[in-house]
């Protein structure tokens, strides 16, 4: 999403036309790694219980000389090295000495070794994709849309919104802690309506939080990550309100919920450092709350950002002193 140097510093967060050939080459790519990583991980091929998405020493060192065949140069030239020096270059992938290696650190290595040998797969992997950076076309900026009356055609938001189950069970609060503003957007209400249920404590809202946190967690690792929430956001509005409204206000809120997850990923403590990648049942109830409070952040800032309400060229997800005056 770097590759393409647009000099806007708030557009880092999509992949636009000029990266999207480099965007599959690195699909493929990572693919392949993750595919040698997999050989090591657990033993062997396959997915079973020792799969975890971590190489522990006695993984690597059993199980290195598979890297032969994986078309990576780094990792050819380690499936011929002696044992001691593979364990010493395990050390060195093992960057953080929590004594395992991750797929990250493990993707950092292979990359830094095809750059090392001054490969084309290393020069494709430093972002060095032989195009003119010149004569791009300028980023085109979506319509102004208000946050006032979020609406789809002529419809208002009473008329496009499904029935909703859980209302019955909505406090005036967030948590009993988080309070809307009187001026804040209908798109806001709409939102904290859809998830504000779920942050309670009380007995119904923990069995709605069982239920929402096995849907969020597609894989069934006990854990979600940032992309799995990222996608619940999206399914469970569209769940509640007509598909094209409920898009418009994930894409809305979308650069608050990674501000939400962060705060939200380090609440439970379980001793294990590598966790905090990811959000635990434990945290699912704070993650919730944080989600309805920092898109009402988010709501106070875009009213400022941009001069005014809604969404057009002068909205960049910076506020200028102007602006804040």
């Amino acid at each position: 999403k770097s590759i393409h140097d647009t000099g806007d510093d708030t557009d880092d967060d999509y992949v636009d036309f000029q990266e999207f050939r480099v965007l599959i080459a690195y699909l493929c790519i990572y693919a392949g790694m993750y595919d040698a990583f997999a050989k090591i991980d657990g033993g062997g091929d396959g997915v079973d219980e020792n799969d975890d998405r971590r190489i522990e020493k006695a993984e690597f060192l059993g199980g290195y000389r598979k890297f032969a065949e994986a078309g990576f140069v780094g990792l050819q030239d380690l499936a011929k090295s002696s044992e001691a020096d593979c364990e010493a270059v395990f050390e060195t992938i093992d960057c953080d000495g929590g004594g395992m290696v991750l797929f990250s650190e493990f993707c950092m290595y292979v990359k830094q070794c095809e750059k090392d040998k001054g490969t084309a797969l290393g020069k494709l992997l430093s972002g060095k994709t032989g195009r003119n950076p010149t004569n791009q076309k300028k980023k085109t900026l979506p319509e102004k849309r208000s946050t006032a009356e979020p609406t789809v055609g002529s419809r208002t938001p009473d008329s496009t919104k499904k029935k909703q189950t859980s209302s019955s069970i909505m406090p005036v609060k967030v948590s009993g802690a988080y309070l809307p503003g009187s001026n804040t957007s209908q798109d806001l209400r709409n939102f904290i309506k859809t998830f504000q249920p779920l942050a309670e404590k009380t007995q119904t809202a923990l069995n709605l939080r069982r239920t929402e946190f096995n849907y969020c967690d597609g894989n069934g690792s006990g854990q979600v990550s940032l992309a799995e929430v990222d996608g619940y956001v999206n399914s469970t509005l569209k769940k509640n309100f007509d598909p094209d409204y409920a898009h418009a206000v994930y894409k809305l809120y979308k650069p608050s919920y990674i501000q939400a997850f962060n705060a939200a990923k380090s609440i439970h403590d379980t001793g294990d450092d590598t966790d905090d990648d990811y959000v635990d049942f434990q945290e699912f109830r704070v993650l919730i709350a944080y989600l309805c409070i920092y898109a009402g952040m988010y709501d106070a800032f875009a009213k400022i950002d941009g001069g005014g309400d809604g969404v057009d060229e002068n909205d960049d997800r910076r506020i200028e002193k102007a602006e804040f005056l």
